[in-house]
């Protein structure tokens, strides 16, 4: 008896609504904060998961009227 062997399909996952690409440059510091909060996180996230949950987050947070500390100023 053979096994059959199912390959999943090309493309995005079904049922996620993603329609325009966001791109940014990130320091190797903050894509290693952002690895290291999502080694936290029980399902473990894929990295651009985890963006858009921190993001969601921090919008969250913001509308509920919590102090957040701006970003520091790069020189």
């Amino acid at each position: 008896m053979t096994k059959k062997i199912i390959k999943p399909g090309r493309g995005r996952p079904a049922g996620r609504i993603q329609d325009t690409q966001l791109q940014m440059r990130a320091s190797a510091e903050f894509l290693k904060s952002i690895d290291d909060w999502r080694d936290k996180q029980p399902d473990n996230p894929p990295r651009a998961e985890a963006v858009r949950r921190l993001i969601e987050r921090g919008l969250a947070a913001e509308t509920l009227g919590k102090s957040i500390k701006p970003p520091r100023k790069r020189s």
